[in-house]
């Protein structure tokens, strides 16, 4: 008899773990379609459009349906939110931004299109709505599947780690689509023009940090020790010196909190060792240290974006993505451009004074949200994301800048630090979650006692 109940029990765990894994496996694949919706599989400009918007649309509405599939089994969708300004500030954000297609072509000097900004826009939407579902599903899939948890650290490493090995078996058997050629041919760096290497460098920066951490909480080291080896290597790879300064920065945190002594010592002789290489062969590859030193010539973009541009238009910007009347910025003393390499300069120019303060008390708010948490996975993840995002804001797209997974990923943290799922049930949602233990147990052909 005992030995009857311990084989059905042993088979009932085994059943409604493959219905788990059935859902965390979606989760992950989620994740991966997201992602890789990023990149830009073809030099046509109409079928990478299509194909970006199309893979994001299947993802946005495959997690939607798959969010309300488990409501309406029962999985309870009872969230609260936290740290609520960081929330909504970002939708302020994002308002102000439709607005703004009200005064992108308006007057005699402004001849911009309004269509690119409201592409930009949706797409901006699009992610937001993607990661607002995508939040609550990991949420509810955490609390009712809490024997077989999503554990965002490693899925977030093993999804960056999947695409960086793609990446590097291209470059093995097409280099020429794998890799850009810069500066003559004497430089190249891996993500040619599937994506721009310093925003592939972010992203295996972030790899290669959330695998450091896994290091020293799996048991099965060696799984971590290899995605940490995938990633770093397509960092070395894309020679992005802010991705790189980045994962420096995460990984001398991270040793300095987790590590022993022996280790700490170890690790940061290895890092001093590597610094001379790495300024000789990162920072200051082209031996230009004028050109290093002036930002790669950002600096006097910059200065002429601020002594030329937001003085025009100080309050309200030139519109979501504008930079200019027309739509490219030209000026005598730099080189013309449509966007900033810096996240913040290009939201003063789109919205002016106006939205950067509102973005500047949204990211105030959301660190003081993380600060303010007791969840020590939540504050491992945003130190692993959030330095790279902040760093490549400085001198890339950003958080704030045209489309790109810097956005996706910011949107992410907002999510993981403001949405809290909330086992507080009234009665009737009591009697649906019963029932879905009671269905899922009837699957698995025994009952199962529930203390919800």
């Amino acid at each position: 008899m005992f030995f009857s109940c311990s084989l059905l029990m042993t088979t009932i765990k085994k059943d409604i773990s493959i219905l788990a894994n059935k859902n965390s496996r979606s989760i992950g694949i989620l994740l991966f379609i997201m992602i890789a919706s990023y990149f830009s599989p073809s030099e046509s400009a109409s079928f990478t459009q299509l194909f970006k918007i199309g893979s994001r649309l299947i993802a946005l509405v495959w997690c939607f349906l798959l969010y309300h599939s488990n409501c309406r089994k029962g999985m309870i969708a009872s969230f609260v939110y936290k740290n609520n300004m960081a929330l909504w500030l970002y939708i302020a954000y994002l308002l102000l931004a439709f607005a703004s297609f009200l005064w992108i072509t308006e007057g005699p000097e402004r001849s911009a299109k309004v269509a690119y900004s409201v592409l930009q826009w949706n797409m901006t939407l699009q992610s937001f709505l993607f990661v607002y579902f995508f939040a609550k599903l990991y949420l509810q899939h955490n609390y009712f599947f809490s024997d077989y948890p999503v554990n965002l650290i490693r899925l977030l490493a093993e999804v960056i780690t999947l695409i960086a090995l793609i990446l590097l078996i291209g470059s093995l058997i097409a280099p020429d689509i794998f890799y850009r050629s810069m500066r003559g041919g004497s430089e190249i760096r891996l993500g040619g023009y599937l994506m721009n290497p310093n925003e592939l460098g972010m992203l295996n920066s972030m790899g290669a940090g959330l695998a450091l951490l896994l290091l020293f909480k799996e048991n099965k080291k060696w799984k971590a020790g290899v995605m940490f080896a995938i990633s770093l290597l397509s960092l070395a790879l894309t020679s992005s010196r802010s991705s790189v300064i980045a994962f420096l920065l995460i990984a001398m945190l991270i040793l300095q909190k987790k590590a022993g002594l022996q280790l700490k010592i170890v690790a940061f002789g290895l890092i001093g060792v590597a610094i001379p290489f790495i300024l000789q062969y990162v920072i200051f590859k082209a031996g230009n240290v004028e050109e290093v030193l002036s930002m790669t010539g950002r600096i006097p973009f910059w200065t002429a974006l601020l002594d030329e541009g937001i003085v025009k238009e100080p309050f309200l910007g030139y519109g979501f993505h504008r930079i200019a009347y027309t739509n490219r910025f030209e000026s005598l003393t730099a080189y013309p451009g449509h966007m900033t390499h810096n996240t913040f300069l290009q939201v003063l120019m789109n919205l002016g004074f106006i939205g950067f303060l509102i973005t500047l008390f949204q990211i105030i708010f959301l660190v003081r949200g993380v600060i303010k948490s007791k969840d020590k996975e939540k504050k491992e993840i945003f130190l692993a994301m959030s330095i790279p995002l902040f760093i490549n804001s400085i001198t890339e797209f950003g958080i704030f800048g045209q489309t790109n997974y810097s956005i996706f990923f910011y949107q992410f943290l907002i999510f993981l630090v403001v949405l809290k799922y909330n086992p507080a049930f009234n009665p009737q949602e009591k009697i649906a979650v019963k029932i879905f233990y009671q269905n899922l147990n009837h699957k698995t052909s025994a009952p199962k006692p529930t203390t919800h």
